[in-house]
């Protein structure tokens, strides 16, 4: 199998946890030699965090998957958290690879998404990345519900308006009420100041 590697480090990490690039890539290099594959490149994210995909080194890697001439089947990485920290970034790269037929491999996890036992792998972080969202879903509407029953606020506030300390009534902005204005001192509608929230 042709295979490109990828490192990641933050200048965080560099910093205060030794995080090396060479040593990723001396670890990619040993495992592709004993697994006997050939490593074509080592795409480097240097000073980049995990928080998203928005990364210049993966962004390449990610663009030649469509390509037909895409010049590997698989990349290898010390550990999962080098592509992303994130289990709905996880499983957004791991749909991508599996419809382009890209295996994603992991040392330090012993994950090779190319394996049944990879595939396997796959349908558990779907599996939590659906959990996760449906546990935030019911976050949200319990919040929701809890303001509600107290007569709170819900929703975005106008321009020119902000939520009073009681958090039921909208108070006016002054400075930002001469901007919305529509024009020549005219003032806006004022028939939802101080009107009380409807904790229905």
């Amino acid at each position: 199998m042709k295979a490109v590697g990828y490192t990641r480090v933050s200048t965080n990490e560099q910093a205060e946890n030794g995080v090396s690039l060479k040593a990723q890539e001396q670890r990619i290099r040993e495992y592709c030699k004993a697994q006997g594959w050939q490593l074509i490149e080592i795409v480097r994210d240097d000073g980049c965090s995990a928080k998203d995909l928005k990364r210049p080194g993966l962004r390449r890697i990610l663009e030649e998957f469509s390509q037909k001439r895409r010049r590997f089947q698989g990349i290898v990485v010390v550990k999962l958290d080098r592509l992303t920290r994130s289990v709905r970034d996880l499983v957004q790269l791991t749909d991508a690879a599996e419809r382009h037929q890209v295996a994603l491999v992991s040392i330090q996890e012993a994950v090779d998404t190319g394996t049944a036992t990879g595939q396997l792998f796959r349908n558990i972080v779907t599996s939590i990345s659906e959990w996760e969202r449906n546990v935030i879903g019911e976050r949200t509407r319990e919040a929701l519900a809890y303001k509600r029953r107290n007569g709170e606020r819900i929703g975005s506030v106008p321009y020119g308006y902000a939520v009073a300390k009681d958090g039921t009534r909208l108070v006016e902005v002054p400075r930002e009420l001469k901007v919305r204005a529509p024009g020549h001192g005219e003032h806006p509608d004022r028939s939802i100041v101080n009107a009380k929230i409807n904790p229905s």
